[in-house]
């Protein structure tokens, strides 16, 4: 294992990766311990090696090399559970990977149904990983880092090339390539999406709509005020107080907080004044009303479903469900519930489901499991 530190060491690293047809990347972030999150470490294996790039003390120049390296099509990337580690790098540099291979989805693709990178080690290779419980949270942020915390960093990237070259055998006499493929083309496209600011994000806070419109404009207040206090203290909000706390607050009747239940003693000698402060403004702000966009669902579909409607999903899901026995892959592989809750309104859309114009349906989907789709949904 190497520590990569400085810019020159990160050039001539990228140099050298430029040449591998195959690579291993890891990344670690502080998400539990700091706000906003950093990443922290970026893990490279190849060729029976590991690195681990440390970016903290590095420009974006001088990472910028690494992001050339991401992006380059010619070098695949295995990673495991992807769409994390493309979405931090994408938050923390703008970084896009190209040519990836996640192990994960492999796994699933493979019929396994624990694909946590323990369990498909232990079932693919017969390679065990002890994870310590206190390093799987440990603040990545302070530094220097302790040797073991560095093993468990590459610990993962160290079997990931030969896992990669078995579940690919296995995809291989299964016939299956092509279907991961698609999936893999499309982690391509994943992207970093920031959350709500707190302005709006209170409305998803758990509790919330138990709350009446006054209250809401105090939760509303209250989030500000924890968020503000996040980025002060770089600490996450929910270490500052929880969303419960929060309701509670919110939906209390009284004026003075200590005789609230529910308010833990020490955020309330730390924080009561300002929590006081942010509690009078949301009353004396004009309530909030809750958009209401109709009855539709996440799908857009209107209403309640009619028995027939609902008598066709079932039969759908039982459609899917043998399917993916036959196969020995879970169900949510086969079609998506989306689509299935689509179709199970208006038969007809099927084409629409499997066109070109298709976002949900994959195109192995289809050709795999379309025409069975089709005669299902015609003797319902």
């Amino acid at each position: 294992m190497e520590i990569i530190d400085d810019a020159d060491g990160l050039s001539g690293l990228v140099e050298r990766l430029s040449r591998e047809q195959c690579i291993v990347v890891d990344t670690e972030s502080n998400s539990f311990h700091r706000f906003p999150d950093r990443v922290c470490l970026v893990q490279i294996g190849a060729g029976g090696r590991a690195w681990v790039i440390d970016p903290l003390g590095l420009t974006a120049d001088d990472v910028a090399p690494l992001g050339g390296l991401m992006a380059n099509p010619d070098v695949e990337k295995v990673i495991h559970a992807a769409s994390n580690d493309i979405r931090v790098l994408d938050k923390e540099w703008s970084f896009r990977v190209a040519n990836v291979f996640d192990t994960s989805i492999a796994a699933q693709f493979c019929g396994m149904r624990r694909v946590g990178l323990d369990s498909v080690l232990r079932d693919a290779l017969g390679v065990a990983i002890v994870k310590s419980k206190s390093l799987q949270r440990a603040d990545w942020t302070v530094r220097p880092l302790p040797n073991e915390a560095l093993q468990y960093a590459v610990d993962d990237v160290l079997h990931l090339q030969d896992l990669r070259d078995e579940l690919v055998r296995r995809l291989e006499e299964l016939g299956r390539t092509e279907w991961v493929a698609e999936e893999f083309r499309r982690l391509e496209t994943v992207r970093y999406r920031a959350p709500d600011p707190p302005e709006i994000a209170f409305l998803n806070a758990k509790g919330s709509r138990a709350l009446g419109p006054q209250e809401l404009a105090v939760l509303r207040e209250l989030y500000v005020f924890r968020h503000n206090e996040g980025v002060r203290r770089d600490m996450p909000p929910f270490k500052i107080l929880s969303d419960t706390v929060l309701t509670t607050i919110a939906a209390a009747g009284s004026d003075d907080l200590s005789e609230i239940e529910g308010i833990p003693a020490n955020p309330l000698r730390r924080y009561g004044k300002r929590l006081q402060r942010a509690r009078e403004r949301g009353l004396a702000s004009p309530p909030v009303i809750r958009s209401r966009n109709g009855n539709s669902n996440s799908n857009g579909l209107e209403g309640r479903p009619t028995r027939e409607q609902t008598d066709r999903l079932r039969d759908l899901k039982t459609w899917r469900n043998e399917r993916g026995e036959e196969l020995g892959l879970d169900p949510a592989l086969i079609w998506p519930m989306q689509s299935l809750e689509r179709l199970a309104r208006d038969p007809s859309l099927l084409n629409e489901e499997i066109g070109e114009s298709a976002s949900v349906v994959r195109e192995w989907q289809a050709r795999e499991f379309g025409e069975s789709l089709s005669t299902a949904l015609a003797t319902n």
